[in-house]
């Protein structure tokens, strides 16, 4: 780690500076600049922090944990846990913003697979374009359920738990066990 300097703050005193590591990623973390006091950083990691825990839920027994451990005092190592923390509550985000779209995809599809299944039932069919298109729609359907398995599988490593994944209150996981009943009782 790089040595911090002592530069002059508000009031005429001295607060130790630190530059900006060399691994500093921007869009991520806050932004460290030269010239940043361990107080400047230690306040807005602390902001950052909080309004992640508000946006991702986390419950107020974690929050305590963690601001126990690291919230207490402005210290270099207090910062570089905030910063951690920051990061894994990032990435987990963004990987419960991976199994949403992964999601979006597979109920594409399966609307799709109910609507061939409909005209089935209606007898409003072309067998042999319908056919070509079930075979496409399901193994598409089939790629799409796999990237939702996955993609739960990331979030679950990025929150370091083996919860369900609630998707409208429901294990999206126990849903997609049930979601395709439907097809039993088609002609398809």
């Amino acid at each position: 780690m790089k040595q911090a300097a002592l530069a002059p703050v508000e009031g005429g005193a001295l607060a130790k500076t630190f530059p900006p590591p060399a691994n500093a990623d921007k869009d991520l973390a806050p932004v460290i600049t030269a010239g940043q006091t361990v107080e400047s950083l230690f306040a807005k990691g602390k902001q950052r922090i909080v309004k992640l825990w508000d946006e991702l839920g986390v419950s107020d027994a974690q929050r305590l944990q963690f601001a126990q451990n690291a919230m207490a005092v402005p210290t270099v190592e207090n910062v570089q846990l905030i910063n951690e923390e920051i990061q894994r509550l990032l990435d987990r985000r963004n990987s419960a913003v991976q199994v949403e779209k992964a999601i979006e995809v597979r109920e594409g599809f399966l609307y799709l697979l109910q609507e061939l299944a409909e005209r089935y039932v209606r007898g409003a069919v072309d067998q042999a374009r319908d056919i070509r298109a079930l075979r496409s729609l399901v193994t598409q359907f089939r790629n799409s359920c796999l990237d939702v398995v996955e993609a739960v599988l990331r979030w679950r490593e990025a929150c370091k738990s083996t919860q369900p994944y609630l998707w409208k209150g429901v294990s999206y996981l126990h849903k997609m066990n049930s979601d395709l009943f439907f097809l039993s009782h088609s002609r398809l």
